[in-house]
């Protein structure tokens, strides 16, 4: 099993359920962000030193590399990258601080993705757009919101006032457990790890060439 617990986040389950109901009807594009300052990721360490600031193991793009997991959970397989790759800031690292994906997924959605070590507050966020209406979470907020274009208005779905994030770790290897004692394939396999680490060298591959690379 690979370790991507955003497979287990409140939000992510939500969401995928509703596009399992057709809630917003056939999807269109999406927009999926994360970004928070490497300085404050562990205030006790040097983040210069740590793997994130390395060439070759750390970068923003490899280290939202969730981003690129859950998608891929929500909307299937993705058949073109299109990225840039930045190092604008002031971090002293030796990987990008930022990343822009546009992807093409299997049924022609387009999804991007912005992810960075720069922003603050902690910033998670998912936008779907369907022809029926509209899905949004935020990292902030305790539910997920979609956009009933019948009724018109916004609904609020699956409310977790008190949830706490080390919940999804604690749930991620809850199931682990259970799929060994039932012999079952895990919600993320090794299957799933390799094919997310494909977009992102297929994204690093675009970067610096400047076209599209299709996987």
């Amino acid at each position: 099993m690979i370790g991507s617990n955003f497979r287990f986040h409140p939000a992510i389950t939500t969401i995928k359920e509703l596009l399992e109901k057709d809630i917003v009807g056939n999807i269109v594009s999406a927009r999926i962000e994360g970004g928070s300052y490497l300085p404050e990721w562990h205030p006790d360490e040097d983040y210069r030193k740590m793997y994130s600031a390395k060439a070759g193991v750390g970068g923003a793009l490899l280290d939202y590399i969730h981003e690129l997991n859950y998608a891929r959970w929500l909307f299937g397989e993705v058949e073109k990258v299109t990225a840039m790759l930045s190092s604008a800031s002031s971090l002293e690292i030796d990987t990008e601080d930022s990343a822009s994906l546009i992807t093409e997924f299997t049924d022609n959605e387009i999804v991007e993705f912005h992810l960075d070590y720069i922003q603050r507050p902690y910033s998670r966020s998912c936008h779907i757009v369907g022809e029926k209406g509209t899905i949004r979470w935020e990292w902030d907020w305790s539910s997920v919101k979609y956009y009933n274009s019948q009724e018109g208005e916004w609904v609020t779905e699956n409310k977790w006032p008190e949830y706490e994030a080390n919940q999804m770790y604690i749930d991620e290897m809850k199931h682990f457990l259970q799929c060994i004692n039932n012999k079952k394939e895990t919600r993320s396999t090794l299957s799933d790890g390799y094919k997310d680490l494909k977009i992102a060298v297929a994204a690093k591959d675009s970067a610096k060439s400047g076209r599209h690379i299709e996987l």
